[in-house]
This record gives structure tokens, sequence and C-alpha cells, in this order.
């Protein structure tokens, strides 16, 4: 998918399966985009402000850090951050942050993240 393609999320990690996640929310007419770099992350918002984005814990702190404050700056829409377990996440993000717990199969975490957008509020499948 080119990087100037209007996008409703990005998910932030270095994992190849959250490509196949945003690969299954696109299908769902979720236009998704995984991306492994803060540069990426701030040509996407550059492009569309209103894109959500969803950030894998796994990613290293200081990125995750990094890339809420972007996006605080550039959007309403909620932050996602994609979690384990909330039990051991609670107090460990900024306020502000919705956590989304990462499911055991991509087409879990694909249910997970729609749950998280439809509780959050924003209207991403126009």
């Amino acid at each position: 998918m080119p990087l100037n393609d209007i996008q409703d999320i990005v998910i932030i990690s270095q994992n190849p399966e959250m490509g196949r996640v945003a690969a299954a929310l696109t299908a769902e007419s979720i236009r998704a985009r995984r991306v492994d770099s803060y540069e990426l992350v701030v040509q996407l918002l550059g492009q569309d402000p209103q894109c959500i984005c969803a950030i894998d814990a796994d990613v290293p702190r200081k990125l995750l850090l990094r890339i809420y404050e972007l996006a605080g700056q550039h959007q309403s829409r909620p932050v996602l951050v994609l979690v384990e377990s909330l039990q051991r996440a609670r107090g460990n993000y900024p306020s502000g942050v919705v956590l989304c717990l990462k499911g055991r199969t991509g087409i879990e975490s694909v249910l997970r993240i729609k749950a998280a957008l439809v509780v959050a509020g924003p209207d991403v499948t126009n």
C-alpha cells in the first residue's frame, strides 16, 4: 500500500504479525497500515491528522512515548496501546491512552482493535 494513501489507523509495531492484522482490518473497510518507525508515523499523521495510532506495547518505551506525544498534538482521536495484559499495563502509560488487549491470534487482535475503536467512539468505517 503506498505511503501516501489515507489511513484510518496506523499500527506501530516491529512485529510482522501486526501487518497481517492491518491487512485484515483493511479487508473489513478500515484502512490500516503497520509501520515500524517514528519517521513513517510522522509522514502518515502529516497526511491525515485524524489517523488513529495503535502502538504495540512491545516497541521501545521511548519510541512509544514519542509517538503518543506526536499523536496527541495532531489529533483529538484516541491513541491505543496494544498490551498483553491489562493488569500489568495499568498505570504504566500516559493518561488518555486507551489500552487494548492483543489477541492470541491475528483475528482475535482484529476483533479487539475494532471493539476498542467502537468504545473509544471514532467513526472510521466511512
